[in-house]
């Protein structure tokens, strides 16, 4: 009897043994690939959201905003994804704004005759656990595209740029009360942005410089508002934003240090990755996009690895010194903290790049061999090479020097759809910066060169719809083809090429709707 308890007892034992390492080796298997990942789940009615943000919202939580047809919805989540809250608004947003737990859903409409514009603010305090309820205001007559018409500072007044107020930037209360303006003497103001700490930035049409102004904490009707100061700053290109206080990125992929004592930007990187996709740590490390499933990690002008995700990367977000992205797969949507387990390995994928570069198509020659065919005479002058094309998506028009190429082309993706015959490939930016990787854009160019090391062919790029050169589309693009068609602007050779959208070799307002179309495909 006894010894019946005995085996009893032992087969338990064993039994929990096998069960506890089954655990630790299943945890083991799945460390660094899924198990941390969270499955999302959208309100109904959202099966295919458009414009999907996630914002860091403090106290380690997060808020991803996004949009369908003309629904959007946000959800509060926490440090693991868990939903914690949500509503859901009647609206097409644009883009979200969030400043110090409050959220903004920047809502812009258009009648259908075009007469009636103008934005719907909805504003939602956000606290611990949950998202409260929202105030809406309506702001008639004004013009929003981007995220640099249209500001919010940390005490929730809202600055817009486009009203019929050309030369001021007009200051609203969190109500949608006109509370004051800053006149402008330079002309009308071409982009706005509010830092974390209140510090305005204006740039002007044609004007070299930047504005940088600190905003009061309290400002009021009567308060006297000087227009920013000009000061010789790096400049950001096109869009920007604030990754945090000390560090903003634009769109052509730069990252700005911002010294706190003056509000000056020093460019200090180019990661040539989407401003969009971007988180700076409180560490100051930058994890930026550059293709649909990679994250590039900066520490200061260092690329210092590379995350690979299951998916396709659609946004990230910090909260101090910890990120989480949002991924999208064949099957859903997930919430995935950013851990080292995902860190790639860079040594393989370099060498693994190394080896495609050198490496010939069958028929090709490698640059190192020698030729020994008996006829060869080392006088005569090289017979000359061109860049070719593998794939429709790599058009080129010979007549023009011109290759033609969508929008979000990587320079990894380019070397495999175009060969050079007897010879290699080079490529550099429109400022003559070699390229190494991101986003190939328009007014690069393309350079083969032979055995001699003489350039044989140049090919200009033209990325359809990209009109400011960071090679995806931008609602940059779409303001200055307006501008193009207003005769405010002009475009230069390949900008141009770029603008033609119907490919009819005129720029009309045909080419603005096309444009507009296809960035509401990208969103």
């Amino acid at each position: 009897m006894e010894l019946s308890r005995k085996n009893s007892a032992m087969g338990i034992l064993m039994l929990f043994s096998v069960l506890l390492l089954t655990i630790i080796g299943t945890r083991s298997i799945l460390a660094g690939t899924s198990y941390v990942a969270v499955s999302l789940e959208f309100p109904s009615g959202f099966d295919d959201p458009q414009g999907v943000e996630l914002l860091p919202a403090g106290d380690n939580h997060y808020l991803l905003c996004g949009t369908q047809d003309n629904r959007s919805f946000v959800l509060l989540l926490d440090e693991n994804g868990q939903l914690l809250d949500k509503q859901v608004l009647s609206l097409h947003m644009q883009f979200p704004l969030y400043q110090d737990g409050r959220l903004a859903l920047v809502c812009p409409y258009r009648s259908s005759n075009q007469e009636e514009f103008g934005v719907s603010v909805y504003t939602y305090t956000v606290r611990r656990d949950e998202i409260d309820t929202n105030q809406s205001i309506d702001l008639p007559q004004i013009y929003v595209e981007g995220k640099n018409d249209f500001a919010m500072d940390s005490k929730g007044r809202f600055y817009a740029i486009h009203t019929p107020m050309e030369d001021s930037i007009l200051i609203f209360e969190p109500s949608g009360w006109l509370l004051n303006q800053i006149a402008s003497t330079r002309g009308p103001v071409t982009s706005v942005a509010l830092s974390p700490n209140n510090v305005l930035y204006t740039q002007y049409d044609g004007e070299s410089k930047l504005g940088i102004k600190a905003m009061p904490d309290s400002i009021r009707e009567e308060t006297t508002l000087e227009e920013p100061p000009l000061f010789d700053s790096d400049i950001p290109q096109d869009g920007y934003r604030f990754l945090n206080k000390n560090m903003v990125m634009d769109e052509s992929g730069n990252l700005y240090r911002v010294q706190q004592d003056s509000g000056l930007l020093h460019r200090y990187t180019e990661t040539g990755g989407d401003m969009e996709c971007a988180a700076a740590l409180s560490s100051s490390k930058v994890l930026v996009k550059t293709d649909d499933s990679r994250l590039l990690e900066y520490v200061d002008d260092e690329n210092t690895g590379a995350y690979r995700v299951p998916g396709d990367l659609i946004s990230i977000a910090a909260n101090g010194d910890r990120a989480a992205a949002i991924v999208q797969r064949e099957e859903d949507w997930i919430f995935l903290p950013i851990t080292q387990e995902l860190l790639e390995d860079e040594t393989s994928s370099s060498q693994e790049e190394s080896s495609e570069e050198v490496s010939s198509e069958p028929g090709e020659s490698s640059k190192n061999e020698e030729s020994s065919h008996p006829d060869d005479n080392s006088s005569q002058m090289p017979e000359k090479v061109e860049i070719i094309s593998l794939s429709q998506s790599a058009r080129i028009d010979r007549s023009a020097q011109k290759i033609y190429l969508p929008a979000n082309t990587t320079y990894a993706a380019l070397k495999n759809v175009i060969r050079v015959q007897e010879g290699t490939l080079e490529a550099q930016k429109p400022n003559g910066v070699a390229f190494v990787s991101g986003y190939v854009m328009t007014g690069a160019v393309l350079l083969a060169q032979n055995d001699e090391g003489e350039i044989s062919d140049s090919l200009t790029v033209v990325v359809q719809g990209d009109l400011s050169g960071t090679g995806r589309l931008t609602q940059t693009d779409s303001k200055l083809l307006y501008r193009v068609l207003s005769g405010t602007a002009e475009l230069e050779e390949a900008s141009f090429a770029a603008a033609d959208m119907d490919g009819d070799g005129k720029i009309t307002t045909a080419d603005l709707l096309i444009l507009k179309k296809e960035l509401k495909k990208s969103s």
